[in-house]
């Protein structure tokens, strides 16, 4: 699984990239919103490691038992 969600968000960074440059934008002035609805902490942990530092939630119920969980991550979380 820490595979997996470390190719696909180097692949979406990439594609950020190359359209930041295309519309004459620095990529670091766009900020990528990782989206955890569904899916476990351990997910949203791998996520975190590959790099993403927001997290976007959409239900409270799911998100406090992440909150609890990942409390010791560095991450801003959003609700979406």
């Amino acid at each position: 699984m820490q595979k997996i969600i470390k190719e696909n968000i180097a692949q979406v960074n990439a594609r950020i990239a190359a359209a930041a440059e295309r519309c004459g934008r620095t990529p670091e002035s766009i900020q990528l919103v990782a989206v955890a609805k569904t899916h476990p902490a351990e997910a949203v942990q791998a996520a975190v490691a590959a790099g993403a530092t927001i997290i976007g939630e959409n239900y409270i119920q799911e998100a406090r038992t992440k909150f609890d969980t990942l409390v010791h991550l560095p991450v801003q979380w959003h609700f979406i």
